[in-house]
């Protein structure tokens, strides 16, 4: 699973993108070997990880690959582009004469529902649409640089602010491992507060609406996480080579 989501972190951006994810996840992999007694037998490195064997470093794995792989336009046309039905499985399907439209909802250009205040999607003919993927695929060196003209708009602020949060929290984590301070009762609060991207799903508004959710859920574990009341049961001493970036 670890190797894998690396190989697709690579995918997404680069080989650099990828390393940030290892160092993190071995990191947490490393120290959870330890508070659970494993030694000489351990694997190195987290290549494989199971929820009931390491649930932090589970957690980790899959909720970090979640933040930094998020889907954006350039991501999604590289998907497509991927993944998706070529021309010539398209004709094989289906007879000839046959139309190809895509449902998207374009920021800036979609129509809002007035009713809602909901964007609306739109019917764009694949004739379009596939010089418009390969040509935002070929983007991804600039993304999030000044080349990058999603940049600035709110749903790519708000991916980054998860990104950047997540980020703050896994240090968190790793700080209070690094201290001994991760005892049981804050070891169970520090895997939930890994797992919670694990509650953000859709995309535009519904994506909006559950980002509120775990954010909320968030403030709860981070109170009781930093209340010297869960210090109070025997600390969990270990020591972690490696921080996030």
């Amino acid at each position: 699973m670890v190797r894998l989501r690396a190989e697709r972190l690579v995918d997404f951006q680069d080989a650099s993108y990828a390393a940030q994810y290892l160092s993190s996840v071995n990191a947490i992999y490393a120290w959870e070997q330890q508070w659970q007694g494993v030694k000489g037998g351990g694997r190195a490195e987290a290549a494989e990880v199971e929820e009931d064997t390491v649930p932090l470093t589970s957690a980790v794995a899959w909720n970090y690959f979640k933040v930094l792989a998020y889907k954006d336009e350039i991501e999604v046309s590289r998907l497509h582009l991927s993944y998706g039905p070529s021309a010539e499985q398209l004709a094989r399907e289906f007879e000839s004469g046959f139309e190809i439209y895509y449902n998207l909802s374009p920021q800036g250009l979609a129509p809002i529902d007035s009713r809602t205040g909901v964007p609306q999607k739109l019917a764009i003919p694949a004739w379009l649409c596939r010089p418009l993927f390969l040509a935002l695929a070929a983007m991804k060196p600039w993304r999030g640089s000044w080349f990058d003209p999603f940049r600035y708009s709110a749903e790519r602020r708000r991916d980054l602010q998860t990104l950047q949060q997540f980020q703050s929290d896994l240090s968190l984590v790793l700080s209070l491992a690094q201290q001994g301070a991760l005892t049981p009762g804050r070891l169970v609060l520090a895997t939930e507060l890994m797992r919670l991207p694990a509650m953000v799903r859709g995309y535009g508004h519904v994506k909006a609406a559950s980002i509120v959710t775990a954010n909320q859920r968030r403030e709860a574990i981070l109170r009781r996480l930093l209340d010297p009341d869960q210090g109070q049961n025997t600390p969990v001493a270990a020591s972690i080579h490696g921080r996030p970036d």
